[in-house]
């Protein structure tokens, strides 16, 4: 098949599948990020974990094409607000840095077995958070500086906890409309061995109180002109 016949096939079947609604992220290896940070912390990633990336990072880039779009495309559906922007890079990093939404950042090690062993996560867990970091951006694109209601009534929470209240909410709701709950139920679990756990345990304690939808319908009619 010649490549501009190609090219324009798959452009027919992304448009057809309403993927081009969506960011296009791209998953990549960064090594030269990786030993920026050995550097800095004095601490070298193993040859084993470097490795163990490269090897599955085909494993890693399949399982967000199968999966993460669809949450992509959930959360907009929900809140009725496109995506600001188009595209994204994933750097996959081996070194143990927090994940990052903007440069998008994504640290690895809790999916390696060269690193966990038997503990590694799972990739649905992996896809969750390329998921949590691109909402990140997406919600901060949607809100900018506004303080909303319910922002304000949580004032004196913690800026981490406010900072998760409508990505908790919006991530919810995204599973539920999918009917993967049982995948939201592991990915919450996960968080508990997570450094920002308590936060995270008090966001979700919120979002219950106020209901998910409470804060999903903020993001859908923040920004938006009066009726």
């Amino acid at each position: 098949m010649k490549p501009k016949i190609a090219f324009i096939l798959v452009m027919i079947v992304t448009i057809a599948c309403g993927a081009s609604e969506v960011p296009q992220v791209d998953l990549d290896y960064t090594p030269l990020f990786d030993r920026f940070m050995s550097e800095a912390t004095r601490e070298e990633a193993s040859d084993a974990a470097t490795a163990e990336l490269r090897t599955r990072l085909p494993e890693f880039r399949m399982s967000w094409a199968n999966e993460g779009p669809k949450l992509l495309k959930a959360a907009m559906d929900l809140t009725d607000r496109p995506f600001k922007f188009a595209e994204t890079r994933a750097a996959l990093v081996v070194s143990r840095v927090p994940s990052l939404s903007h440069p998008l950042i994504i640290s690895m090690p809790e999916f390696l077995r060269a690193v966990r062993g038997d503990r590694a996560q799972p990739d649905e867990i992996f896809v969750d958070a390329v998921f949590h970091e691109i909402l990140h951006r997406y919600i901060a694109d949607i809100l900018g500086q506004r303080e909303t209601i319910l922002l304000k009534k949580y004032s004196a929470e913690t800026i981490v906890v406010r900072n998760h209240l409508h990505l908790f909410a919006l991530q919810e709701q995204a599973y539920e409309e999918l009917g993967m709950n049982d995948v939201f139920e592991r990915a919450v679990a996960a968080e508990k061995q997570l450094k920002g756990a308590t936060a995270f345990a008090r966001a979700r304690e919120i979002v219950k109180i106020e209901g998910a939808s409470a804060f999903v319908s903020e993001l859908k009619k923040t920004g938006k002109p009066n009726p």
